[in-house]
């Protein structure tokens, strides 16, 4: 990192929409998964 540390807001944004559209569908998976062991 070239001298900034702290993200810029527009990066974070980028970030927090990739984590959810990626976090997401894991989720729902791991959800359906551990339901079908019950």
């Amino acid at each position: 990192m070239a001298g900034k540390s702290k993200l810029s807001y527009k990066a974070r944004r980028r970030w927090s929409l990739v984590i959810l559209l990626v976090g997401l569908p894991l989720y729902i998976v791991a959800v359906v998964t551990v339901l079908n062991w019950l």
